[in-house]
């Protein structure tokens, strides 16, 4: 007996007979059991995942801004007291250090004294 005939036909008898008693996967009716209600196999249209993510994007947006605003506030608050300190010896420096003008002044009247003098020393020595 020859079984290269009758081998490709009892091959393709088992694959049939495996394809038609082949059980459908069982799929669960149960809720999602995650926090957001997205279930694993099923497949979303992308409007619904755009909208989704323009929501999560503003939430976060909302969030860090909040994040923001609180810790500038616990900062503001922990150091007011050395900021008026800071605050109060700028004033003084102001009041002491002369201003911008006068040392202006005063470095040209310099500049100009000694351009003389030079000129003077100069003249003087020919």
């Amino acid at each position: 007996m020859s079984l290269k005939k009758p081998l490709p036909l009892i091959l393709s008898l088992l694959l049939l007979t495996r394809t038609l008693c082949a059980q459908m996967p069982m799929e669960s009716k149960t809720e999602p059991n995650n926090a957001y209600g997205i279930e694993s196999g099923k497949l979303y249209p992308g409007a619904v995942i755009l909208r989704i993510l323009e929501e999560v994007e503003e939430e976060i947006d909302a969030a860090v801004d909040e994040a923001y605003a609180a810790g500038y506030k616990a900062a503001a608050l922990r150091y007011a007291p050395e900021a008026e300190y800071w605050k109060s010896l700028a004033e003084s420096y102001k009041r002491e250090a002369p201003g911008i003008k006068e040392r202006l002044l005063f470095g040209l009247c310099g500049f100009a004294l000694g351009g003389i003098t030079m000129g003077i020393y100069g003249f003087a020595r020919k």
